[in-house]
């Protein structure tokens, strides 16, 4: 995936620059280096009012100072672009925001530490969202296929939007205003992961991955509320939800995984990233965020592809070929009630690990072959 492929880059560059102090053009991005405690940092230096677009030719943004997208103006940000956060800065909109990445080019925002390699909780402040009176107009402002990592400071000396008002304790602070945030990843922020304030805010929180973020994973006060559809919001450090409407966060169905829900199928389970020590945030093959997003859409900002001979969760209606064969089992797999497996003879299994087939409907195999894929070892149960 580019995300992982880009913090590898990061890495690589960083190593490169520090081993011999030598000052390579490749070692900056359109910055120049002040001081000794600059030499790995890097970017297109920008802060203070921002309109038209944050392109992906000049990323990455080396966040200096706070960001605003001024009252009746616009910014897009490209698939691809990375704001790197230099300080306890918050990025406020007051216009219109349009972030939408894509599965293979997320856009980033995580501090300067964490672009190095060095992440930690509270790096940077927030994304505030001060959009009323755009949205009155019909503008809503959109979060898609993005990061958002190692911000939301605990840091007490500022309120929002004047000294009467909230500590920006959250990564997504939502003042009075209804953005959509879908298909992200809010993940090890130094507070709360989401913050809706007011009874103007009402986000739409979709399909996105909310997790280690040290507070409430989504949180509403003095009368938000939010519309929270097929989210993964786990481990949290206060509470998963912090009164959000009746219902969210109760278990009371089964998804598509057979996992439990709430009535608007948010779990609360393990994402099951690669590796979130090295922020690799790319999903295992057991994850309950593959297919379980709105209309079987995956949750979070990089989705697991399914290849065309892999096998995991519901599979019943399915014929398997011998011709296509081998299959293999990549976790556990299920036949529900009243629903048929049909395995061709000649097809061979192969289970990639110690997964499981529960057949509560009806299996057909004649003269196909189960298997673990390494046969010398237990690879099925």
């Amino acid at each position: 995936m580019k995300t992982r492929a880009q913090l590898r880059l990061i890495l690589l560059l960083w190593t490169a620059c520090a081993a011999g102090a030598i000052f390579w053009v490749g070692c900056t991005t359109d910055s120049v280096i002040s001081s000794d405690t600059d030499v790995n940092k890097s970017g297109t230096k920008i802060e203070g009012d921002r309109s038209g677009v944050l392109s992906a030719s000049s990323s990455p943004y080396w966040v200096t100072g706070d960001l605003t997208v001024p009252a009746g103006e616009s910014l897009v940000i490209e698939p691809g672009v990375e704001l790197r956060f230099d300080g306890v800065y918050q990025f406020t909109v007051l216009g219109h925001l349009e972030a939408i990445g894509t599965a293979e080019e997320n856009i980033i925002f995580t501090s300067m530490d964490g672009a190095l390699g060095g992440g930690d909780l509270g790096q940077w402040r927030a994304i505030v969202f001060d959009t009323g009176t755009q949205e009155a107009n019909g503008d809503t402002s959109e979060l898609a296929y993005c990061l958002i990592q190692f911000g939301a400071s605990s840091d007490t000396t500022d309120r929002y939007p004047d000294s009467t008002g909230f500590f920006i304790f959250s990564a997504i602070f939502c003042w009075n205003s209804s953005p959509i945030i879908r298909n992200s990843t809010i993940v090890r922020n130094g507070y709360h992961g989401i913050f809706c304030i007011g009874s103007n805010s009402n986000p739409r929180i979709l399909n996105s991955i909310i997790t280690e973020n040290d507070g409430d994973g989504i949180r509403c006060e003095e009368g938000a509320t939010a519309d929270i559809w097929y989210n993964d919001v786990y481990l949290n450090s206060t509470r998963e939800f912090a009164d959000t409407p009746a219902g969210i966060g109760e278990m009371t169905q089964l998804n598509v995984n057979r996992d439990s829900c709430d009535f608007q199928f948010n779990i609360s389970l393990n994402p099951g990233f690669s590796d979130i020590e090295i922020q690799d945030y790319d999903l295992l093959s057991c994850s309950p965020c593959i297919g379980t997003g709105q209309g079987d859409e995956h949750i979070g900002s990089i989705p697991y592809y399914v290849g065309a001979t892999e096998l995991r969760g519901p599979i019943g209606g399915s014929i398997l070929t011998a011709a296509s064969s081998p299959w293999f089992v990549s976790c556990d797999v299920f036949i529900d009630p009243g629903e048929t497996l049909t395995i061709e003879a000649g097809a061979q299994i192969l289970f990639q690990g110690l997964y499981e087939m529960r057949i509560s409907g009806l299996l057909e195999a004649e003269g196909a072959t189960l298997m673990p894929e390494d046969s010398t070892s237990s690879g099925a149960r």
